[in-house]
């Protein structure tokens, strides 16, 4: 009788965790994009993919991993602009394509061709510029988005739960693990931070125009002394390699109540940051 009671209880136990792991799937929270690993840039978005994370936030990547649906084809347009930052231009999951950073600029001024990843460092997005360059001579502007935490370092894969290269067996295991067993990341990054190496190298290779963004976390828009010392102090050392240097804290529209978290834009603060570049890209105004 005992060991009928065990075998019951085990098997209602296997009936749950197959519904869970039905469930999961059934409410597409497997759908998110995949990464794949790169020797030379750390990691990017796998090209030639496309979802719907919880059914309804859609997402593509094309042949060349940027956020779009359609392949890159510049010829179609007489103005392309290659916009390139971390998870604020990829958006995240819970942020539906059409209202990421690259689609949102397209509507107002296309062509706009977004290639992002999460977490990415300047180092990486000049790694991708540096390993698609003969893209270059199609972009009639390149422009970055950078916060302060992008000028060290160059990132690197270092987990399945934050960049996933395929999809997990278990889908209860895996969110289970992302969400209530934080993976030391303290390997995630390289041990090379000389971007200005990267950036001058970018610039005999690319001689067009570059906007570069500063983007303020949220204590930095509440604080212009910690701002200036943090993010804004970069920006002479930029202005060096003849880019256009931007500060979206001088943006009168712009403030805390755009951020979701301590530093990623709620979907009005993206049509906002998309507003700005509009108006402060003048290939959009022509």
């Amino acid at each position: 009788m005992r060991f009928r009671f065990l075998g019951g209880v085990c098997a209602a136990a296997v009936g749950v965790l197959l519904s869970v792991e039905v469930l999961i799937r059934q409410f597409g929270l497997l759908e998110f994009p995949l990464y794949s690993n790169s020797k030379e840039l750390g990691y990017l978005l796998a090209p030639n993919q496309h979802g719907s994370y919880l059914n309804r936030n859609d997402w593509a990547f094309n042949d060349l991993s940027m956020g779009v649906a359609k392949l890159y084809d510049p010829s179609k347009s007489a103005r392309n602009i290659l916009l390139v930052g971390d998870s604020i231009v990829l958006g995240g999951n819970l942020i539906p394509q059409d209202q990421r950073l690259g689609p949102l600029l397209n509507r107002e001024c296309p062509d706009v061709w977004p290639a992002s990843a999460g977490s990415w460092a300047l180092l990486n997005e000049l790694r991708y510029l540096r390993i698609h360059d003969r893209l270059l001579s199609d972009i009639n502007r390149v422009v970055l988005i950078l916060n302060s935490g992008d000028f060290g370092s160059a990132s690197v894969w270092s987990s399945e739960l934050t960049h996933p290269t395929h999809r997990p067996i278990s889908g209860l295991w895996y969110l289970t693990s992302k969400y209530f067993f934080h993976e030391d990341n303290t390997k995630s990054k390289s041990t090379d931070d000389d971007w200005a190496t990267e950036l001058r190298n970018m610039r005999s290779t690319y001689s067009g125009p570059l906007t570069i963004v500063l983007y303020p976390d949220r204590a930095e828009i509440q604080s212009d002394t910690l701002r200036k010392s943090n993010l804004e102090a970069y920006a002479p050392k930029l202005q060096s390699y003849r880019t256009t240097v931007l500060s979206l804290a001088e943006n009168p529209h712009w403030s805390r109540d755009f951020y979701r978290d301590d530093i990623h834009p709620t979907i009005d603060g993206l049509k906002e940051l998309s507003a700005f570049l509009k108006r402060n890209i003048p290939e959009c105004n022509e």
